[in-house]
């Protein structure tokens, strides 16, 4: 790169499994787990810092008022979240995913999230039964990351963590 623009782009293979549409410089991916790093990083950084609470009841961010605020749910932190000790399933009950295309080879796992808001998050949140208590057992949880990445923005007066993400941890001064 210099300064904003690539010198230099090039793709080679398929954007897709079944090999129908050829790669090229602009084809986006899920960026998966990747991102789980970043929000811890980020997580920790706005910690130290002294700009959020790793330990403040998610509840309080998320104002699900439905959450009985005596109940184990009701004491997940983000430090919890984070970890993977919130109790949460690996997903949200309320989870959408994308019909498998046909043609697709045996063994694809097909859990492709369809576009997903902030609301049924929060709904999921609601629905969700824990599968332990808040800080007892590691189990990993896209559920409990997608959470945090709210919480933290939430908590930024943001709606995401992706501007969060660009200022923190990419903009180089």
């Amino acid at each position: 790169m210099q300064g904003d623009a690539a010198i230099f782009l090039k793709t080679t293979g398929h954007y897709d499994l079944q090999q129908t549409r050829p790669l090229t410089p602009d084809a986006q991916f899920q960026v998966g787990s990747i991102t789980k790093g970043l929000v811890g990083t980020l997580a920790g950084l706005l910690a130290s810092r002294g700009d959020l609470d790793l330990g403040k009841p998610i509840v309080e961010t998320l104002g699900n008022a439905s959450i009985d605020q005596t109940s184990d749910k009701a004491k997940i932190t983000l430090l919890h979240l984070l970890t993977h000790h919130a109790g949460l399933s690996s997903n949200p009950p309320n989870r959408k995913n994308i019909p498998v295309p046909a043609g697709l080879p045996e063994g694809v796992d097909p859990t492709i999230w369809a576009p997903y808001s902030i609301g049924e998050l929060r709904d999921g949140f609601s629905q969700a039964k824990l599968r332990s208590v808040p800080g007892t057992q590691d189990y990993y949880s896209n559920f409990g990351f997608h959470l945090a990445a709210t919480v933290i923005a939430t908590e930024q007066g943001k709606k995401s963590v992706k501007p969060l993400m660009r200022s923190a941890l990419f903009d180089v001064v």
